[in-house]
């Protein structure tokens, strides 16, 4: 076989999650042909989300202008926060997410 699909799942323990998240936990995939290992990759986690943020070098960056922060205040108001060309915050009321 030279190609094809695998599926599967696995439960990470919670002790293990934080290695998970560090980039630390990879599939090694064995063969009849190479019992010790045929191909190994490293898994990386991803969050399922409509948004468009990375965080790079401790920066949270949100990469689309229409999108922005979003709090929810004490009363339970969700607003989003953004910023205009000049540097000013604008808050606008939103959907609680």
């Amino acid at each position: 076989m030279t190609s094809g699909n695998i599926n599967g799942s696995y439960n990470i323990l919670a002790g293990d999650e934080a290695e998970l998240i560090g980039g630390g936990v990879y599939v090694n995939l064995h063969t009849v042909n190479t019992p010790t290992g045929e191909i190994r990759g490293q898994l990386a986690l991803t969050l399922a989300s409509d948004c468009e943020v990375e965080i790079e070098s401790g920066d949270l960056c949100i990469g689309s202008s229409n999108r922005g922060l979003v709090l929810k205040s004490p009363n339970g108001t969700c607003y989003r926060l953004k910023v205009d060309n000049t540097g000013n915050l604008i808050t606008q009321e939103v959907s609680c997410p």
